[in-house]
């Protein structure tokens, strides 16, 4: 993730995270994954101010954990997941 350009990653608490993991780079522990992203997506939502269209194309998130994925892979833009996991 961080060499595709993340800025942070939510984690599982307790497990642990990569050693490569730059010490500056933030990692948000959670006990829920799915809650924390619907919270994560639902903020940033709240944030747009009326400008979905133009920000939610250009905002890609990447998930690795399986539970939060559909048959494919591959990164979802923010509108998109909001609808699957709201």
């Amino acid at each position: 993730a961080i060499a595709n350009g993340a800025v942070a990653a939510i984690w599982e608490r307790g497990k642990n995270i990569p050693s490569y993991t730059p010490n500056h780079f933030p990692v948000f522990f959670t006990t829920d994954l799915a809650a924390a992203v619907r919270k994560l997506l639902q903020l940033y939502i709240n944030n747009l101010n009326g400008e979905t269209n133009n920000k939610m194309e250009i905002t890609n998130f990447i998930f690795s954990n399986k539970k939060l994925l559909n048959k494919n892979n591959e990164t979802y833009d923010i509108a998109g997941m909001l609808k699957k996991i709201a």
